[in-house]
């Protein structure tokens, strides 16, 4: 009965995969050398994971994938109550370290993620396994285990971010930017339900002539007190959290609004554009409801331009090429935005799905004062043009960079020095008459 107790007991902690303690049992025994006054005085959780690990599965096989878990998690076997370790799942593992020093515990992390690494090339010549790790250490007296794990879990994710780098502490700074940001994203419904995102038009200008020819939709969050949040300061976080997609769809409501009275005032519209994060692609019939939104509201596609950017494109190439496709049988206009920022431009250049190409401020930096920089945007734009699609300026701000735009006969503009973004209202009254 003793055996099988201890049979019992070791089945129903462990995960078999690895033999290292499931999650709960993992929390339980935390708490336990919490209490254990023989314990050192610092006490960590460090969540850690295997880099690019789908990729080993995809190269060697789901066999040699298992082995290198199992061969992680020995390395954690019989090392006694002042270290052990979890799987949480896949190549996610929480560690529970204890030391004389914070110093001492990041020397064990980096001491064991050598030894790792280094066996692992031996045995996977060609392949660069490296490990990332979010260290979080407890306070005296703070027991909420599963509070430390969600903190090592954010360090782990801003190592993540900062790439090329072991581990990160997880400080009061860090956790005062998370809670910024659920706050933010968990504000934004309610300041779609309030009013409280208010759209701006930033004019885009033809160079022959300075005509606005169209504009930009942009968001703006307005304060309770009537200022107006910088976009830098949501845009991103809700990025970062998939709220995007909620902003989008408000944004784009809105010009529709926006677009309907125009109609009905009897002024002579102009094309908008509204920008859709990548996170849009988790809508299976994401076309279908932009199409339906724009029927309900009974505007015309050809006054509506769609901007999408690389990322949007590459994360689901099949999905998001069919639905733009699709978008554009409709009548709507494409633009790939930011053009040159991501790591496929040239590529998706001659794929993607788009009528016009937005090229990113960067490339205007210097053309006035480098004669390499001027060819290197004359070749771009010439490329551009070869594969029928035309090219859009954005960040202009001087006259030298519009002289030279125009010399070299591109058409369209956007930027601080033609105009910056305004209310809507500000926008009819200075650029649209009625007929």
């Amino acid at each position: 009965p003793s055996h099988a107790r201890t049979i019992i007991t070791r089945l129903t902690s462990t995960a078999p995969s690895t033999n290292l303690y499931n999650r709960t049992a993992f929390r339980g025994r935390v708490q336990e050398v919490l209490a254990d006054p023989e314990m050192d005085p610092v006490h960590a959780i460090i969540y850690c994971d295997i880099n690019d690990f789908s990729y080993i599965n995809e190269k060697f096989g789901y066999p040699a994938g298992d082995r290198i878990l199992k061969d992680f998690g020995s390395m954690f076997l019989r090392k006694g109550k002042r270290c052990f370790a979890c799987r949480i799942h896949s190549d996610y593992f929480l560690i529970y370290v204890n030391g004389q020093s914070e110093e001492q515990v990041i020397a064990k992390l980096k001491s064991w993620s050598k030894v790792f690494v280094e066996h692992q090339s031996k045995v996977y010549p060609g392949i660069d396994i490296q490990l990332t790790n979010g260290v979080y250490f407890l306070r005296r007296g703070e027991h909420d285990i599963a509070l430390a794990m969600d903190n090592a879990n954010l360090a782990r994710k801003q190592a993540k971010a900062e790439q090329n780098s072991l581990y990160c502490i997880c400080t009061d700074e860090l956790r005062a930017k998370r809670s910024y940001e659920q706050t933010i994203a968990g504000e934004i419904q309610t300041a779609i339900r309030d009013n409280k995102i208010e759209v701006f038009l930033l004019p885009k200008f033809s160079l022959e002539g300075r005509r606005v020819i169209g504009a930009e939709a942009l968001a703006r969050w307005v304060n309770d007190d009537g200022t107006y949040r910088s976009p830098a300061d949501f845009i991103p976080i809700l990025e970062k959290t998939g709220h995007i997609t909620d902003l989008d769809f408000c944004i784009y409501t809105n010009v529709l609004q926006t677009l309907r009275n125009w109609k009905k005032k009897g002024i002579p519209m102009v094309p908008i554009s509204v920008n859709f994060s990548k996170h849009n692609n988790s809508f299976a019939k994401f076309d279908e409801r932009i199409s339906r939104l724009a029927e309900q509201y009974g505007v015309d596609g050809r006054f509506l331009e769609l901007e999408v950017n690389e990322a949007m494109l590459a994360a689901d190439q099949l999905s998001a090429s069919s639905s733009i496709k699709d978008l554009q049988r409709r009548g709507f206009t494409i633009t790939l935005d930011d053009f040159g920022s991501g790591n496929e431009s040239l590529s998706m250049l001659i794929t993607a799905p788009v009528d016009h190409v937005k090229i990113s401020r960067n490339f205007l930096k210097n053309i006035g004062t480098s004669r390499a920089e001027q060819e290197y945007v004359r070749c771009m734009c010439d490329m551009i043009a070869s594969v029928h699609k035309e090219a859009v300026f954005e960040g202009v701000e001087t006259e030298e960079q519009a002289e030279f735009l125009h010399s070299c006969g591109f058409t369209t503009a956007q930027g601080y020095l033609f105009e910056r973004p305004m209310p809507i209202a500000e926008f009819e009254k200075k650029y649209l008459k009625k007929a």
